[in-house]
């Protein structure tokens, strides 16, 4: 008897690192200006999740959506990531993340926004073909007690096709602040010139309305 249980603890012991070696599997894909992507396995480092990264870009009436499908290690867990100028310019990130063999399994899923305003105003302004800043001549009313004002000035690749010099002043989720732009899918940021987050000092009236669902 002793002997049978001595040999199912080696048995055992041969087999734990095989155990502790096994890495997730979770799909793998991009795709630009689309909702949809064709994805295929990847096995994952240990300890990763899986994740789909939805992102919606609005420019002045078009509206651009893509996705990406992957690994999740170390990347924020079910986030949503916004910024935007008014009802012209916007862009949203959905970071939808879950565990277990190839679980990533879903499409394309922008969650709603609340677009209750909180208090904060920021100034607003875009201008296409230009990276030496706007003049912000109205305001916007930011979404939620995390947010904050935002100023950029760079160089994109649009998901909807081509490239323009970009400048904008408006509101962004605090989640933007503090995490870069590499997770983007469609849109690039291929020159960053100024990406500057703050508080407003002050709160004036709003003439730009914030973003509709």
């Amino acid at each position: 008897m002793k002997s049978v249980i001595f040999g199912v603890f080696l048995l055992l012991l041969f087999k734990l690192p095989i155990i502790l070696a096994h890495k997730n599997m979770c799909y793998s894909c991009d795709a630009t200006n689309s909702e949809i992507c064709k994805h295929k396995e990847k096995e994952c480092p240990e300890g990763s999740e899986c994740m789909t990264i939805s992102e919606e870009f609005v420019s002045l009436g078009q509206s651009c959506h893509s996705i990406s499908k992957r690994c999740a290690l170390n990347l924020p867990s079910n986030k949503t990531f916004y910024a935007y100028v008014g009802l012209d310019v916007s862009v949203k990130l959905s970071y939808q993340s879950c565990k277990g063999e190839l679980c990533n399994t879903g499409f394309f899923q922008m969650p709603n926004i609340s677009t209750q305003a909180k208090g904060i105003v920021c100034p607003a302004c875009f201008a296409f073909n230009s990276t030496g800043g706007c003049n912000a001549t109205g305001t916007t009313i930011c979404l939620g007690e995390d947010d904050q004002c935002i100023r950029f000035r760079g160089t994109m690749k649009l998901p909807c096709g081509g490239e323009a010099d970009f400048s904008a002043q408006g509101c962004s989720s605090k989640t933007v602040c503090e995490y870069s732009h590499s997770e983007m899918i469609g849109l690039r940021i291929t020159k960053q010139l100024e990406n500057k987050c703050y508080l407003p000092t002050a709160s004036p009236s709003s003439n730009i309305k914030p973003p509709q669902n």
